[in-house]
């Protein structure tokens, strides 16, 4: 429990990487019918300085706005963020969330989730993607701890605290980098069909593409060298037109958006003496156009 007007720190701080998540499960209690407000602030500490008491703590971070409960009822105004650098620039940006209801409501369970992908941070409330800011955090940044607040008489109780190393977005990258490589595509050896076990790797794809409508991609099949160097570079192009098929087919892509290559075993990003670097080979990359 995290009682009113206090400042609470997990008490060594985040061991994280660039990418992560804390999740938890969280219950906002108010003692007095009087309006309520909670917080927490992701932040790069000071060196021995896990703990401050600033307004605005550390070299730099994001204060999220978890909701401001109003007199009298269940009403949550507004969720809002503030993004500060305490450098030389001493910048500032702020913004806001609002619904007609608000997401966290008085006694009752909630799931909170944050996910960051290097500048990248994302908040989810029950599964509702509240904040998605692209530049939260400036590069270098390491978000080293947390602290939570409350204003007024209310509480929060928190459980099930949960920080994770996560896997890098592979949105941001693709649409960054405009290239991704994907080793979860399968087929048996020696055949086209996409294996069912594909399906997540694909499913992935066919997310940024229907968020990103203007974008098209090049799907290129790759081998490994076991096999005639023909018959691999016609296995790679086969591969490659089934996995747009299964765009197409599935997710409903548009097929004019998705054309196919493939190159065989011409262009490996490893050599072929290992199972393990032969695997490596054995890939599809989808190429932003």
């Amino acid at each position: 429990m995290m009682g009113y007007d206090g400042l609470f720190f997990p008490d060594k701080g985040l061991n994280v990487s660039e990418n992560f998540t804390i999740e938890m499960d969280i219950i906002v209690k108010r003692n007095d019918y009087l309006p309520c407000q909670i917080y927490l602030v992701l932040f790069d500490p000071k060196k021995n300085e896990l703990h401050p008491d600033t307004y605005t703590p550390g070299k730099s971070g994001i204060e999220l706005g978890l909701g401001y409960f109003d007199k009298g009822n269940e009403y949550q105004v507004e969720h809002d963020y503030t993004i500060y650098n305490n450098g030389k620039e001493n910048v500032w940006i702020t913004g806001k969330y609002t619904k007609p209801e608000g997401l966290l409501k008085i006694d009752k369970l909630s799931k909170l989730c944050i996910w960051v992908q290097k500048t990248r941070m994302r908040l989810y409330i029950d599964n509702v993607k509240v904040f998605d800011l692209q530049q939260a955090f400036s590069k270098g940044v390491k978000a080293g701890q947390i602290r939570f607040g409350t204003h007024d008489v209310c509480n929060i109780y928190i459980t099930n605290f949960r920080v994770a190393d996560a896997t890098e977005d592979t949105r941001s990258k693709f649409l960054t980098d405009g290239k991704l490589i994907s080793y979860g595509i399968y087929f048996d050896s020696g055949k086209d069909i996409v294996k069912p076990q594909s399906y997540g790797a694909i499913k992935e794809m066919a997310t940024i593409l229907t968020e990103n409508p203007s974008v098209k991609v090049l799907i290129v099949g790759h081998t490994d060298n076991d096999g005639d160097d023909k018959m691999n570079l016609d296995l790679s192009k086969r591969r490659a037109e089934n996995v747009k098929k299964v765009l197409v087919s599935e997710f409903k892509i548009d097929a004019g958006r998705i054309t196919t290559d493939g190159k065989g075993e011409s262009e490996p990003i490893a050599d072929n003496k290992t199972p393990e670097n032969k695997a490596k080979n054995r890939r599809v990359e989808f190429i932003k156009q």
